[in-house]
Parts: C-alpha cells; structure tokens; sequence
C-alpha cells in the first residue's frame, strides 16, 4: 500500500511531501534504515520533526512505500531506455545498461535498494521479487521474439532469462559490496557478450 497518499486534486505531491522523500532518500542512503531517524530526514528537508508525520504515519512504513516506489521508477526507467533500441536482442543489453547508468550515477542509493533495504522488513523482500520477476519478463519476452525471428537457437528461454537476469544482479551486488569498486561497464558488458555467445550456440 502505498504511503504517498496525501496529493492534490491533480494528483501531485505536495511541495513539503516532495522535499520530506528527496531528503529521506538523501538520508537512508547515508546512514541506512536503522540508523537514520525521522529528525534527521526532518532536518534535511527542513520542516520540523512533527511536520513528517502530518504527511506519514512512520518511518517503517514510510520507508517501505519509498522502497516500493523506487522499484518501480527503476522499473519504468528501464522499460523506458528499452523504447529507444529497435533490435530485440539490442533491448536486451539497453535494459542492463540503463541500470549500470542509473546505479552509477547513484551508487548510495543503489546500495540502499539492493543491499539495506531488503534487510529492514519482509515486505520489501516481496517488492524486490517483485522488480526480480518484472525484469525477468522483460528478458523472456525478448528471448521468445529472437528466436521466432531465428535470431538464437531453440531452447529453454525461462531458463536462459533466469540466467541472465540472476547473473546480471550478482554482479550489480559483487559491485555495490565492493570498496573499490571495479569498472561495471566494461563488466556489464562482458556479462552480455558472455550470455549472447552462451544463447547462440545451442
């Protein structure tokens, strides 16, 4: 259920609502769900600590809907970069580049997503299998287009998109766990030449 509620009759955020969410993921990025406090994200987006909660009820729920909601732009920004490429199997390696420039651009708050987050509550663990299951689809439903055009082998295409999204986000972990963090695009891009090879010479 989603707890950003509190929205004008066009439909948009409030100003304050829309300063309290960019400071809380300013906040829970830094210092991770159990450390931050309501103060501190009351504090960056300069209203008082009792204002938060005019707009939400607390900071475990809060924070669960900001995750969701970040699954879901991640999501939709993905599918959006994926409009921008003709080719099938193309889609396929616009859908892992999307994510490496938005995890790049953003690594604190990847970190947040993918490391802390499903660690602070059991809902969130479901919203992430959610964006798992999601990209998956995505994948399947390209492997299915490439190989009505014949453009790869017959086989398992479930399997082949299991592969490769599970491998894709082992790497996006090995990366964001990394204190020196290697170069993952130049990984990223091994990755695919790597699962393209694999799925043309069945």
């Amino acid at each position: 259920m989603k707890a950003f509620g509190q929205k004008n009759q066009k439909g948009k955020l409030k100003d304050k609502e829309r300063a309290i969410i960019k400071a809380a993921k300013e906040v829970f990025a830094e210092k991770g769900f159990q450390k931050a406090s309501i103060k501190d994200i009351a504090k960056a987006a300069g209203i008082a600590t009792g204002t938060f909660y005019l707009y939400f009820k607390n900071k475990e729920g809060f924070f669960e809907a900001l995750v969701e909601e970040m699954y879901q732009e991640l999501l939709a920004h993905i599918k959006g970069e994926r409009t921008k490429v003709p080719d099938t199997l193309g889609k396929l390696q616009a859908s892992m580049n999307a994510c490496v420039r938005l995890f790049i651009k953003e690594r604190s708050l990847a970190r947040l997503m993918l490391i802390q987050a499903p660690h602070a509550s059991p809902l969130i663990n479901t919203h992430l299998s959610v964006l798992q299951d999601g990209l998956v689809q995505l994948a399947l439903d390209d492997l299915n287009e490439a190989l009505e055009l014949g453009l790869i082998p017959k086989q398992n295409t479930q399997v082949a998109a299991l592969a490769l999204v599970g491998g894709f986000y082992a790497l996006l972990l090995s990366w964001l766990k990394n204190d020196s963090p290697f170069d993952l695009n130049a990984a990223t891009m091994d990755l695919f030449h790597y699962n393209m090879y694999g799925l043309k010479s069945k």
